[in-house]
């Protein structure tokens, strides 16, 4: 839980107390000692290095969440939320090869958790590496998708705003909104497909 609020701060700009929060949820897991608290506390701060650009330490904390998770149980949901990760972090070092087959592994994994939010994170996902690579109209798409299979827009992730922003900047409004409206339909069952992959 004081991962997840330290996410929310730093959304909401309280950029200080994300970090105090997240520092406190460290000390809590080290009291604790089970592993996938352990990795959620490095989740946490991969992400935060991301938002910062510090891609290496993002990498190195992702890294040490893995290892977290080898030692013990977690649900699936949050190895495809690590593993899109990984891939966001590969894509912002233009390494699009590396993060296309980390969203792979990710949408993967989502879709057989059956859990429809976290498949949409992976669409989103998706939608970045489709931007990085010169489509807009089908990063559009993917982010159309994603709010299809989720049933709703997920305004905790920063990067579908980022990505939505751009997208537009490249289509402007009238291309944007009707490669999104393609999307739209996808569901969960439809995710690997939407997202180019075969089965």
């Amino acid at each position: 839980m004081e991962v997840k609020l330290a996410g929310q701060l730093w959304i909401a700009g309280a950029a200080d107390e994300s970090r105090r929060t997240l520092k406190q949820a460290q000390e809590s897991a080290q009291d604790v000692s089970l592993p996938e608290v352990t990795a959620s506390v490095e989740f946490g701060f991969a992400t935060l290095a991301r938002a910062d650009g510090d891609l290496a330490e993002a990498r190195s904390r992702l890294t040490a969440a893995v290892a977290a998770l080898g030692k013990g149980a977690a649900a699936p949901q949050f190895h495809a939320m690590i593993c899109t990760t990984r891939g966001l972090v590969e894509g912002q070092a233009g390494d699009l090869v590396r993060a296309g087959e980390l969203h792979a592994q990710a949408i993967r994994t989502a879709v057989g958790s059956n859990d429809a939010p976290v498949v949409a994170l992976t669409l989103v996902g998706f939608a970045d590496l489709a931007l990085r690579q010169g489509d807009p109209a089908r990063a559009a798409r993917l982010l159309g998708a994603s709010v299809g299979v989720r049933g709703s827009a997920d305004l905790s992730l920063p990067d579908a705003g980022r990505l939505e922003r751009e997208a537009r900047a490249a289509l402007g409004d009238p291309g944007f909104e009707a490669a999104y409206a393609e999307g739209l339909p996808a569901t969960a069952a439809t995710a690997i497909a939407t997202a180019g992959l075969s089965d």
